[in-house]
């Protein structure tokens, strides 16, 4: 099995600020009771304004594919994910836009050897709050959302599961050269503490012939007042090792 010992990119999109309405309720024996509701307009308006930096410990498995044969090693690790704040003055696909940037680095012992990971890119918003694009370096993408509407909603509920947009993905700006679709979308489950909410950005990028290339897992807790904390991360994806074959990765935070 070949080391690895070269950059890592996973594209992630995280803290988008939303723009829609939601809510639900649920029905018992004595009458409809309003379910707990979640202001997740303020909480990423909150993430976003802030940002964050957490050091997370990561654990998972690294399967090599090289000329027809396959080996599979654990490891671990520490990775450090951090994400701006928000700024405005930039510009995406002609209009004016804030971005915020969201980066992973970190140092995986695989098989005995230090190998270092990284990720960066910019996520970008329109002056109303809309998702509108992302960018990325390495491998390079220019990625335009195709639904500017019913994205997030403003509050949530415990149990959601839904779609929020659609990314048509290029090699550059001149949106000649299609290289995949990315989705984003977003599930809720009860938090350990009474009041709060486990919300999850789900993000993943499928090639134009329909091979999943990755799929990112970000977990917030959200509570009640829209107090938002960043809690962990997984990730399921391709790494194109170049002479040496492909790598697929799997690994979440413990």
């Amino acid at each position: 099995m070949p080391p690895i010992s070269k950059t890592f990119i996973a594209s992630l999109l995280s803290g988008l600020i939303v723009a829609g309405c939601g809510g639900s309720s649920a029905s018992g024996g004595g009458g409809s009771v309003a379910a707990t509701t979640f202001p997740l307009s303020i909480a990423l308006a909150n993430l976003y304004r802030t940002g964050f930096t957490k050091t997370l410990s990561v654990s998972g498995t690294a399967t090599f594919n090289s000329n027809g044969t396959t080996s599979q090693s654990l490891f671990n690790g520490p990775l450090v994910v951090t994400q701006t704040p928000a700024y405005a003055g930039s510009t995406f696909d002609g209009q004016a836009a804030l971005k915020e940037s969201t980066s992973l680095a970190g140092v995986f012992n695989i098989n005995g050897t230090p190998s270092n990971f990284s990720s960066a890119n910019d996520n970008f918003m329109s002056a109303n709050n809309l998702l509108i694009g992302s960018t990325s370096p390495f491998p390079v993408s220019y990625c335009v959302a195709s639904n500017t509407l019913g994205q997030y909603p403003e509050t949530i509920t415990i149990g959601q599961a839904l779609p929020v947009a659609t990314y048509n993905c290029y090699t550059d700006a001149n949106k000649t050269s299609s290289i995949g679709t990315e989705k984003i979308s977003y599930l809720t489950k009860a938090g350990s503490s009474p009041g709060t909410v486990i919300f999850s950005i789900l993000e993943t990028f499928t090639e134009p012939n329909n091979q999943l290339i990755h799929l990112t897992q970000m977990d917030f807790v959200i509570d009640t007042s829209g107090n938002i904390n960043f809690q962990s991360l997984s990730f399921n994806g391709l790494l194109n090792s170049g002479a040496s074959g492909n790598v697929q990765l799997n690994f979440k935070s413990v």
